[in-house]
């Protein structure tokens, strides 16, 4: 009985002090800095991009040029895009949700369409769209994309 309850003990810290560890990212609880409009086909999807390094470089970037990626389909969860300069990472552990726009590995845009458990740096989310509409636009497969701070 003792070895029990020491057991349930050490893991009920343990979950504890794990559970702090995730960024679950919640509407409105990130500091925002700019809207960033993505470009697939015909369609232009509205980011809210939030305050953090790495947003501010690739702003700085779009400021010169929009940015044109080719973006693979990865898992059947995101699709994935090769910058071409690396951004400054501050990956967290946390779980992802559709419109997540995530950083990867320091040059890896990505773009989720479900959910994602991992150590990752958040940089925004499309705004107003469904997960079922996302997976939608985005579609099967390879697809470009361009990232603009212009709504053309």
């Amino acid at each position: 009985m003792k070895k029990t309850t020491i057991f349930l003990l050490i893991c009920l810290i343990i979950l504890t002090a794990f559970s702090g560890c995730i960024d679950d990212y919640e509407e409105g609880d990130m500091t925002k800095s700019y809207e960033m409009y993505i470009k697939i086909g015909d369609k232009i999807l509205t980011a809210e991009m939030i305050d953090n390094a790495a947003t501010q470089k690739l702003k700085s970037m779009l400021t010169q040029s929009d940015i044109e990626l080719d973006m693979q389909d990865y898992a059947n969860m995101e699709k994935v895009g090769r910058l071409s300069e690396s951004l400054p990472a501050d990956d967290k552990y946390i779980n992802t949700q559709a419109g997540d726009i995530i950083l990867y590995q320091g040059n890896q845009f990505v773009i989720y369409y479900d959910t994602n458990s991992w150590s990752l740096t958040r940089l925004g989310k499309i705004k107003d769209i469904t997960a079922q509409e996302l997976k939608s636009i985005l579609g099967k497969g390879d697809i470009k994309i361009v990232l603009s701070l212009k709504n053309s």
